[in-house]
């Protein structure tokens, strides 16, 4: 006998089992602007419209989209736009997957012209300083958001994605310290392993700091409301007072805190199975990129002497600007 399904006819939504729905929201709507710009590259550069391409030969609509990845490489599109204006194509027109070979590999020539370096991970004193200027400019959420990533070693989509729901406080019966549990409700693996990943933090003052966020707040409300486009430019304003660039490749982004976070935990001996649990790394392998000990520990010596100076001040008083914060 098969085994009950999990999901009681009663519960189940009314949705149209089809192959296409499984694409995400943003990928279909970023698939039909795709489309789109297509189409007007097709009318300008062949003198067709989409019904034509549809009754093309296969290996003349081959030749075209190779051309096409030409066109957004000389033009200064991103490497994504090409790789999902093909699928885009594809998806219209399923009977060219596989035939566009030479397209796909005008893509991988593409990709390996693409320089290829890790994000430099964030160093605790400047982590700490950047909480300082959270704190003093009274942005309690994003300092919260940020200690989420360096701290919990989230990637920037899943802190800004957090609810207060999210944000648990178990009963004191299960620890003898301060401890908060963060729920990851769409974690990047979800789909191979976990449909849903929690992050455990004993820091006494993330704990406080956690708990002041949430004070009176519903719990389906975002913990970042806002666009995450929104907590760049809210990071980077932060940076730009340290006078560090905020700029990926030379200088620190919001994923450079997951990288930081575990670089730090590794300088203080954890070791390599704790880092690896509690980041949510599924393989060693993918865990040794992220702890290039040498970029955080060379990353000083790109700052000047009075940039340091003012790092160190502002990391100093951290814990103290936290508790009059909370």
């Amino acid at each position: 006998m098969p085994r009950r399904q999990v999901l009681p006819l009663a519960e189940r939504p009314a949705v149209a089992l089809d192959g296409r729905q499984t694409l995400r929201e943003d990928t279909r709507s970023r698939r039909h602007q795709l489309m789109l710009w297509f189409a007007c590259w097709l009318k300008a550069a062949c003198q067709a419209v989409f019904h034509d391409f549809m009754c093309w030969p296969l290996e003349r609509c081959a030749n075209v989209c190779t051309s096409y990845v030409q066109f957004l490489y000389d033009y200064g599109n991103a490497l994504g736009d090409a790789r999902e204006a093909l699928n885009a194509i594809c998806d219209s027109r399923p009977f060219l997957r596989g035939n566009l070979r030479r397209a796909w590999q005008a893509v991988r020539v593409w990709q390996e012209l693409v320089p290829a370096h890790n994000h430099i991970p964030t160093p605790p004193r400047v982590f700490y300083a950047m909480l300082s200027i959270c704190f003093i400019w009274g942005w309690d959420h994003v300092a919260f958001l940020l200690c989420c990533m360096f701290m919990g070693m989230l990637r920037p989509g899943e802190a800004t994605a957090l609810r207060f729901g999210d944000i648990i406080f178990p009963d004191t019966g299960f620890s003898s310290s301060p401890v908060v549990f963060l729920r990851i409700n769409k974690p990047k693996m979800r789909w191979l392993t976990a449909r849903r990943e929690f992050v455990k933090l004993e820091d006494h003052w993330f704990v406080a700091l956690a708990g002041a966020i949430c004070h009176n707040k519903a719990s389906a409300a975002r913990t970042w409301p806002v666009s995450y486009a929104l907590f760049c430019t809210a990071h980077a304003a932060i940076l730009e007072r340290l006078h560090i660039s905020p700029t990926e490749g030379a200088g620190l982004t919001p994923a450079s805190h997951r990288t930081g976070g575990a670089t730090f935990y590794f300088t203080l001996c954890y070791g390599l199975d704790w880092i690896r649990c509690h980041g949510r790394w599924q393989a060693d392998r993918t865990l040794e990129i992220y702890i290039p000990e040498a970029g955080a520990s060379n990353f000083f010596s790109t700052l000047s002497a009075a940039q340091i100076d003012l790092v160190n001040v502002l990391a100093s008083h951290v814990v103290g600007l936290c508790q009059c914060s909370i």
